[in-house]
Order: C-alpha cells, then sequence, then structure tokens
C-alpha cells in the first residue's frame, strides 16, 4: 500500500511536466508559425512595392531612351523650362525658328526630371536622376542614393531598401545609368566614356497603402494564431484532466491490486493447472505450484531455473534443441509485440519416465512471467484415434464399389471416390470445388437436393435413369442413389452424401425379362381362342353324335317292339 503512495505523486508529477512541455512546444510552434507568416507577409508587401518601383523605372528608362536616341528635345523656354545653364557649352542649346521663334534644347536628364516630378505630384510616386558627378547641383545624392551609388562603382546591379523619406515609408530603387555614345554629347566635357556608370536612376514607392494592407492580413493572421492556439491548448487541458483521472483511477487499482495479491497467489497456488512462475530474466524459477509436481513429478529443488528443467523435460538433445529454439522464438516475438506468447505444443518427460503432450501458455505479469502447462495427452491420443479412424474411412470410401460424393450444402463437391470419378470417366480432383449441377443440370434432381437440405430427410431413389448430355452415344444408364443429409450440431443440414450403384445391366435385364412375358402371353392368350375354337366345334360334332346315338337306340327298341309283336300272333 505505502509503494502506491510513494510512487503515485511521480506520475502526477509526470503528468504536469508532460503537459507543460507539450503546452511549451505548442505555443513556441503557433508563435513560429506566426512569425513566418509575419516574414512571409512582409516579403510579399516589399515584393509588390518592388514591382511596382521597377515598373516605374522601366516607364522612366524607356522615355530616357529615347529622348537620348533623338538628342533631346527642343522646347520654347518658359519660365517653368529655361535654358538649361548646364548645358552653355553645347553651341547649339538655344536656336531660332525662321519664324523668330526660340527653343531650347532639354537633353534627357533635364526631360526626365520634369517628368518624374510631375508624375510624383500627380501619382506620388516618385523619380529621381542622380550621380557622383552630377551637372546639377540639384541632382547630387543624399545619403541613401550615395550609398547606392557607391555599391554601383563595386558591381551592384541594383540597390533598394524600405527607409523612411520625407517623413514616410517608402521603397527606395536604383539600378545603374551606364554611359552610351548619345549621352557623350552632353556629359563628354566630364571625362565620361562610353560603358562607364554615370549615374543612378531612382524611384520612391509610398509604402502607406501596402502597409495597411499588410497590417489588415497581420491582425487576421494573429487572430487565427490565436484560436489555433486557444484550440490546441483546449485539447491539452482535455488531455489533461483525462490523464489525471486516469491516474487516480491507476492509484485505486494499484491499491486493489495490492491488496489481491495475496488472494492471486492463492489462486496459482490451487490452480488445477500446472503454473510456473519465474522472474523478468526468464529463468529464475518463483515459483511453481503443487498441480506441477503431481504432474510432472518435479520439484523446486529439481528445477530452480529454468535451465535445470530444459534437459530433464527433454532428455534426447535433438528434440530439446528443436524445443528450446521454438520457445525462444515465440518468447521473443511476445516481449518485442508485448504480447502473450503464442501456444506451443512439446512432449514432457515426467520424472518418473513417462511422458505427456503439453500445451504451454505464457504471459507477463509485472515483473514476472508466468508459464501455464496444460495436459492434452487424452486429447492427443484421441486425435490419433481419430486420425487412423478417419484413414480406415478413407481407405474404405476409396475401395468400395459403390460411387460415392461428399458435397456441401450449395451442391459444390467436396471429395468424392474413385469409382464416382472413373464412372464419368475423370479423376477425383477434377470435380473438387465446381457445382454439382453446374456438371450434371437436371431441374428434378436439383429439387430433390433442395429439399433434403431443407427437410433434412434422406431421399432415396431406385433404378433413376440418367443420360450424359456430353456423351449421348453413352446411352441411358440406371442408379440406384440415395441422398443422406450431414448435420451440424445445430441440427442445420452442412453437408450432403451422395451414394449412387449402377443397376443399368439389372433394369436392362428385367425389362427383357418383361417383355418375353409379354411375348408369352401373347402366345398363350392365341392358342387359347385356338383351344376355343375346336372345343366349339368339338362340342357341335358331339352332339351330333349324341343325337344318332339315341335315334340309334330308339330304332333298336322299336325294332325289338316290332319283333315281340311278330312272334306274339305266331305263339
Amino acid at each position: 500500500m505505502n509503494k502506491n503512495k510513494n510512487t503515485n505523486p511521480r506520475g502526477l508529477a509526470y503528468l504536469y511536466r508532460t503537459i507543460g512541455v507539450a503546452a511549451l512546444i505548442w505555443t513556441v510552434i503557433v508563435v513560429c508559425s506566426a512569425a513566418w507568416n509575419f516574414y512571409n507577409e512582409r516579403s510579399q508587401t516589399l515584393a509588390l512595392a518592388k514591382k511596382e518601383a521597377v515598373s516605374n523605372f522601366n516607364k522612366d528608362q524607356a522615355f530616357r531612351h529615347w529622348a537620348t536616341k533623338h538628342g533631346g528635345v527642343y522646347v520654347p523656354p518658359t519660365e517653368q523650362t529655361p535654358p538649361n545653364p548646364y548645358l552653355s557649352h553645347i553651341p547649339d542649346r538655344d536656336i531660332a525658328m525662321p519664324s523668330g521663334k526660340r527653343l531650347t534644347l532639354m537633353n534627357p536628364a533635364y526631360m526626365i526630371r520634369q517628368m518624374m516630378a510631375d508624375f510624383g505630384e500627380l501619382y506620388g510616386i516618385r523619380g529621381r536622376i542622380t550621380s557622383l558627378k552630377p551637372l546639377n547641383p540639384a541632382n547630387a545624392p543624399d545619403a541613401w542614393e550615395l550609398k547606392a551609388l557607391t555599391a554601383f562603382e563595386k558591381g551592384a546591379k541594383e540597390f533598394f531598401e524600405m527607409t523612411e523619406h520625407d517623413g514616410q515609408q517608402n521603397l527606395r530603387l536604383m539600378r545603374p545609368m551606364m554611359v552610351k555614345d548619345a549621352c557623350l554629347k552632353c556629359h563628354r566635357h566630364q571625362g565620361y566614356k562610353e560603358g562607364d556608370i554615370r549615374g543612378g536612376v531612382g524611384v520612391n514607392v509610398p509604402m502607406e497603402a501596402y502597409l495597411l494592407l499588410e497590417k489588415e492580413t497581420t491582425h487576421a493572421i494573429l487572430l487565427s494564431h490565436l484560436v489555433i492556439w486557444l484550440f490546441g491548448s483546449t485539447l491539452l487541458g482535455i488531455a489533461f484532466l483525462k490523464g489525471k483521472r486516469l491516474v487516480l483511477e491507476q492509484i485505486k487499482s494499484g491499491e486493489a491490486l495490492l491488496e489481491s495479491e495475496s488472494y492471486t497467489s492463492e489462486l496459482i497456488k490451487n490452480s488445477p493447472l500446472p503454473i510456473v512462475v519465474t522472474a523478468k530474466d526468464g529463468d529464475t524459477v518463483l515459483f511453481l505450484n503443487k498441480k506441477f509436481s503431481d504432474l510432472f513429478g518435479y520439484t523446486m529443488e529439481d528445477v530452480p531455473d529454468i535451465s535445470h528443467f530444459w534437459p530433464l523435460a527433454y532428455p534426447e538433445k535433438h528434440y530439446r534443441d528443436r524445443i528450446l529454439a521454438e520457445w525462444n522464438d515465440r518468447t521473443e516475438k511476445a516481449f518485442n509485440n508485448k504480447t502473450s506468447m503464442e501456444p506451443m505444443e512439446a512432449v514432457v518427460t515426467c520424472k518418473d519416465g513417462s511422458q505427456r503432450h503439453i500445451e504451454f501458455h505464457m504471459s507477463s505479469i509485472g515483473q514476472r512471467a508466468l508459464t501455464t502447462f496444460i495436459d492434452i495427452t487424452d486429447r492427443k491420443q484421441t486425435e490419433e484415434a481419430l486420425r487412423k479412424s478417419a484413414e480406415m474411412v478413407e481407405r474404405i470410401i476409396s475401395m468400395t464399389t459403390t460411387c460415392i460424393a461428399y458435397i456441401d450444402k450449395d451442391f459444390n463437391f467436396i471429395r468424392v471416390n474413385n469409382e464416382y470419378a472413373g464412372a464419368d470417366g475423370k479423376t477425383p480432383d477434377y470435380f473438387i470445388g465446381k457445382n454439382h449441377f453446374d456438371l450434371f443440370p437436371d431441374q428434378e434432381n436439383e429439387a430433390i437436393f433442395r429439399k433434403v437440405v431443407e427437410t433434412g430427410e434422406q431421399h432415396i431413389a431406385k433404378a433413376k435413369p440418367f443420360e450424359y448430355k456430353d456423351n449421348p452415344e453413352r446411352g441411358v444408364s440406371y442408379w440406384d442413389w440415395s441422398l443422406t443429409p450431414v448435420k451440424g450440431p445445430d441440427g442445420k443440414v452442412e453437408a450432403l452424401i451422395l451414394s449412387l450403384v449402377n443397376v443399368t445391366e439389372g433394369t436392362r435385364a428385367q425389362e427383357e425379362l418383361g417383355k418375353l412375358n409379354e411375348e408369352l402371353e401373347a402366345r398363350v392368350a392365341e392358342r387359347t381362342v385356338e383351344l376355343e375354337k375346336k372345343n366349339i366345334e368339338l362340342e357341335k360334332l358331339n352332339k351330333l353324335f349324341v343325337g344318332r346315338e339315341l335315334r340309334m337306340v330308339e330304332l333298336k327298341e322299336r325294332i325289338k317292339e316290332l319283333e315281340r309283336q311278330t312272334e306274339g300272333p305266331e305263339k
């Protein structure tokens, strides 16, 4: 009892620790997921803003390339577009039309700077051209642009980042501007040559709209992760409550187990089955009950461990090695699968030299193993007797001249003897699994078979004619047959035994005898008619002769009378 009370708090502590670690891991997973989603959302925001910046950069470059290709454009000078003082070294910077109207040259940089300024005022996206050696001091780079231009000098192809500019968050993008031949018209005096990096073209994209959208998305991400975290935490809470209930139940069951341990010990001791209890190592014998000693004759002194039991129980080495290998294999599987050992059978030699057929069962009980021995000697002897009986029946069936077939309740052949198969010119294996009425279709016979299955009553037929559908040349044969139901323990028909005897010769002999009898009777009838006719004729003759005789008598009488009359007068 005290042992359980000391170990139960550990079980609860383990539960608390496990749930706490799980909650921490769950929180870290949710936080990491949210952080990754925030990072991914920021990356997408920057990617969208950069895409817009690149689009505007390409637009500006298209205009600049067009202007550069044409050497600049001439426009009327205005207050907004005065002659560029930084192009005074170009002889035809200012020209006059034949009409007297004056025009001034706008080089590509001058033209793009005005377009960028106008576009920024209209749409908020500002562009700018700058250089480490600008013609116009107004194009001198700020700190960020100086960092970008310095990177270009070191080989960078692009420079962008989100920074604060003019009090707002902007995505700033700059790419280098290469000197082309058309650029030298205005910048040759600065020492540039074709292919040099003259400066950079930058684009500022306001991030306010993008950041607002990002803020809405991050709020949704935060809310969804909070819901997910609460859901997972709820599940952990439920798991904790269930786990706590299980631990408390284990406490109660442990106490009950401890209280019933002596009762279990008594059950093993007085069990009607032989039982051996071994230590966790599977070898040291802790206890063997009286039934074990009664059956095998061995005591604790004889088998202090299982290693001593093997040579006593299996004195023949080859058999012992085989049983030991099977035992080790089964116990290893049971240990790996955390299940009871599969039952195994062996012949055990008892202390008095007799042998018993034994079925072994082994299972673990805590730190101990319990092996149960079931004496199946009587069962084995019965099985052997049944086997011999079955072999004898099989020989009888195989040798009998009666055709016998064993059929299931659906009329599929299970077993036929040689006589049955030979009657159809087949081997017994040919019939196995086939349906009787697939091979010998006959509606009348099928109805009889079904009736036997339904009623469970035997059917006997005498001299029933049969004709082979596939071999009509064999003619009609006659069979005496019986169909006997085989019933299961529940009284229902499980199979049928069909036995047949060929009575074709006897039937045909009876038919011939019948024909002879008919012919004899016909002849007797004919003779009788003839005799009757003769008899009538004889009767007629007889009547004729009798009449004649009577007349002769009368004549004789009359003669005598006449003689008397004649003699009378003479006297």
